[in-house]
């Protein structure tokens, strides 16, 4: 196919494989609901039983605060992880740049 419609071969690799995704996104965004009532491809038990785990969950979930940016930034918990990301990012991008001198 290399050539044909003025397309390289490795463009219509990418427009195949782009295509049953596309497809099957677009399958998902139409079949599937946002509530368990409105599911035409559940039973009526699996309904009930669906809508009543929901509930329930939402029944017993903790309400969370909301807090500003700055509060969670200030979070040492937060620091912590953002400190071990930059020092794994850190080391990465050193071995991957030095590391062939040193080899």
């Amino acid at each position: 196919m290399d050539g044909l419609f003025g397309l390289g071969g490795w463009q219509w690799i990418f427009i195949l494989e782009g295509v049953p995704t596309i497809l099957l996104g677009l399958l998902a965004f139409l079949w599937l609901t946002d509530r368990p009532e409105h599911a035409s491809w559940l039973s009526e038990e699996e309904k009930r039983w669906l809508i009543a785990k929901l509930e329930g969950e939402r029944r017993r979930a903790s309400r969370v605060k909301h807090m500003s940016v700055w509060w969670v930034l200030a979070n040492k918990y937060v620091l912590i992880m953002a400190l071990v990301y930059a020092g794994a990012s850190g080391a990465s991008t050193s071995l991957a740049l030095w590391m062939p001198q040193v080899v």
